[in-house]
């Protein structure tokens, strides 16, 4: 008999795809291990735990077949679809508008002429007036999403496969009944405009961030500041808001008609539904509906609920619908850190319960059970997601503790405030409105300028080298290896292992921050037919070139932690170029923009000068930016070292003869009568260099990205990132 089924199940479940999706295993490995485990569970009689053996067996020969048809009947068939000039008959089933920009979530019905049945996104700059559940017809071409492996598996992992743009005239044709998701995305459309209307300003947006989901609008400045002191996650739907709501509606239906505790929380149930519905089904929202409607579901039926189980059950749930999920990090920060938490509850519980029979006073036993569980529950969560951030975001944040310490009390009140808002915005009279409008710009504001105020702390976010975190995993893995042995007490090993992993931790940031001290950071960026090179010191960079994927682009700039664009020099090169740079200035505060004289792209981003000659002082590097009878070229200058970039395969050599460099970046071909044994390095932007042979020159060929990082008295090196 197992005591946890689900939590057996859908832990090796997600384990297994976990290992197919994102580590890239070989399904007939993980075959081998699943005919193992049952193995094991039939022939050694005195095994103990012998039945969980075959569950995991079964649930991991469950997943490679499940991975199996996911790949082969579904993702692979939907690449025979891509063309140019194509017919495309399709279903909207989600919208997603941005400051300038909307993108339309489509099912297709028909791609050339052909049945379909796939996800794809559409981009639009204007909006025509679909709503989900519509009928769009068009001609465009349909490629497959995202120009990278790393872009492409962020909407793999949301069932989306190919991206399609429409080359002119898009017909409609209005549903005639509408789905669920229509109603939702009116609902959550109105709730917005009311918290915009009465809350207003970055309050206003926040509200709208933390209660749907919805960051479209969020100022980037304040996504930086929450992401850089580790309040991230109050950003998105999870178990914290869904607790928030669904808590709050449970003791309002117990004062408001005295009902029981298991009518109560049977009310609850279609409120934690609608909730998840209302907030787009995002991963994080569907985890915490299925453990707190399982919670609910206890307490009808006078049962005591088992978190762990809960958290497998909802695993399996979300995996069996979509297989590569696991894929998308915000599944594994929003799993791990719960994990970490249902884990370490236990330990929480018993620590509340002490306090509370030491100090006689409700009041202050209640304060101090509720700050000693904010700050623990922000402990294990982030210690539990630090693998995850290091791979995926390559930035930890310092601030994590009293961040979350600061708002613990405040995001609640904020979040109710913010639900009474929209529903009083209904009412004929707007004081009561007003009135509860108040109280969430208050609670806004506080939550802002701690945002704000922390993430400008020193160290408040910083990024770990690989070499650097290497060392420092290692370490701590060797010295808490001992200290298994050595130390009995699990107290005194608890106490032991906290001071080791934050004193080393901070040690090791110090070592990474002092390492970088002063040096450039030029990275090249995987883009295929453009340039993209990005100079970065500390949180500030500069881009030179701009062509690409925005989100390729912006995720490298996401993984340099870097927050402010000083400036974007736009050469003459493909169209693509001023689409992105369009993209990235609204994603990032951008103090210039610059385009070469004679530019004619339609997509530039706001009061982009054009000239033929730019200067940029950027923390004491030169940056000089030349157009010249077509073709352009940029140096940088630093005390020790220079750089020259050259754009275009056929620049001329009577145009940059006369320039020394020691390192030399070009696009995807540089120039043939260049001399590249001239340059300690050559340093090429996409993949079309495979003629050239030389231990000097590096490719992001082979890496999506790669940092070519040099200083005063310090030869060049390479990090792949």
């Amino acid at each position: 008999m197992i005591a946890r089924p689900f939590a057996a199940i859908g832990l090796s479940y997600v384990f297994a795809l976990t290992m197919l999706g994102v580590v890239g295993m070989n399904v007939w490995v993980l075959v081998a291990c699943a005919v193992g485990c049952a193995a094991a569970a039939l022939f050694i009689k005195r095994l103990q735990g012998r039945a969980v053996y075959a569950v995991c067996g079964v649930s991991i020969l469950a997943a490679c077949i499940s991975f199996s048809c996911a790949e082969n009947l579904v993702y692979t068939p939907t690449f025979d679809f891509i063309g140019d000039n194509l017919s495309v008959k399709a279903t909207v089933t989600e919208i997603e508008i941005s400051r300038d920009n909307t993108y339309y979530i489509l099912r297709a019905d028909e791609i050339g002429g052909r049945e379909a049945d796939c996800k794809m996104r559409l981009w639009l700059k204007e909006p025509v007036g679909a709503a989900v559940g519509d009928t769009v017809s068009f001609v465009g071409d349909v490629k497959k999403i995202g120009q990278n492996e790393e872009s492409h598996s962020y909407y793999k992992s949301n069932g989306i496969f190919l991206n399609v743009r429409a080359d002119g005239y898009i017909s409609l044709i209005e549903a005639d009944k509408h789905p669920l998701g229509y109603y939702a995305d009116v609902v959550r459309s109105y709730a917005g405009d009311a918290l915009r209307r009465f809350v207003g300003g970055d309050g206003g947006d926040l509200a709208v961030s933390m209660l749907t989901g919805d960051k479209s609008r969020l100022d980037i400045t304040v996504n930086n500041a929450f992401k850089a002191c580790g309040l991230s996650h109050t950003l998105a739907v999870s178990g914290l808001h869904m607790n928030v709501i669904v808590l709050a509606f449970y003791k309002l239906v117990r004062a408001l008609f005295k009902k029981a505790r298991r009518v109560s929380a049977l009310l609850c149930i279609p409120v934690a539904l609608f909730y998840v519905v209302f907030s787009g089904f995002s991963v994080s929202a569907v985890r915490a509906c299925v453990m707190i409607t399982v919670m609910l579901l206890g307490v009808v039926i006078s049962r005591r609920n088992d978190p762990l189980n809960s958290l497998g059950l909802a695993a399996l749930l979300i995996t069996l619908f979509n297989p590569y999920a696991v894929s998308d990090w915000s599944f594994m920060l929003s799993f791990s850190s719960t994990l970490g938490i249902v884990l370490f509850s236990p330990v929480l519980s018993a620590f509340d319960r002490k306090v509370k029979l030491k100090i006689k006073s409700k009041a202050v036993s209640s304060l101090v059970v509720g700050v000693s569980d904010a700050l623990a529950v922000s402990v294990v969560a982030t210690a539990c997601t630090m693998p995850v951030m290091i791979l995926f975001v390559k930035r930890i944040s310092l601030m994590f503790a009293p961040a979350n310490l600061a708002v613990f009390f405040a995001v609640p009140v904020f979040m109710v405030s913010a639900v009474f808002t929209v529903m009083l915005s209904f009412l004929p009279f707007d004081f009561a409105a007003h009135a509860s409008a108040f109280v969430c710009r208050t609670v806004g504001h506080y939550l802002l300028n701690v945002a704000d105020t922390l993430s400008g702390a020193l160290f408040s976010s910083v990024r770990v080298g690989s070499f650097v975190f290497t060392v420092w995993l290692a370490a701590v893995l060797a010295v808490s290896a001992f200290a298994v042995f050595l130390i009995r007490d699990r107290k005194r090993l608890a106490i032991f292992g906290s001071v080791l992993v934050s004193f080393s931790l901070a040690v090791t940031c110090l070592v990474s921050a002092f390492v970088d001290y002063g040096r450039v950071n030029v990275t090249a960026v995987n883009v295929l037919d453009g340039a993209c090179f990005i100079v970065s010191k500390g949180t500030s960079a500069v881009m030179v070139g701009c062509s690409g994927d925005e989100y390729v682009v912006g995720n490298v700039l996401n993984e340099l932690g870097v927050l402010r664009l000083e400036a974007v020099i736009m050469p003459a090169c493909t169209k693509e170029n001023d689409n992105c740079a369009e993209a990235l200035s609204k994603m990032y505060v951008t103090d210039n923009s610059v385009a070469y004289m004679g530019c004619e792209f339609e997509n530039l981003p706001e009061g982009t000068v054009k000239t033929d000659k730019f200067s940029y002082d950027f923390h004491g590097i030169k940056i000089n930016y030349y157009y010249n009878s077509g073709y352009d070229y940029c140096t940088l200058t630093t005390d020790a070292k220079n750089a020259l970039f050259v754009f275009g395969a056929d620049t001329p050599q009577s145009l940059i003869k006369d320039i020394k460099a020691d390192y030399l970046f070009t696009r995807a071909q540089p120039p043939v009568w260049i001399n590249m044994a001239e340059y300690d390095a050559v340093v090429v932007s996409s993949g079309g260099n495979t003629f050239v042979n030389s231990n000097t020159v590096y490719s992001t060929f082979d890496n999506s990205s790669f940092t070519f990082s040099f200083g005063k008295g310090r030869e060049y090196k390479i990090n792949s990132i």
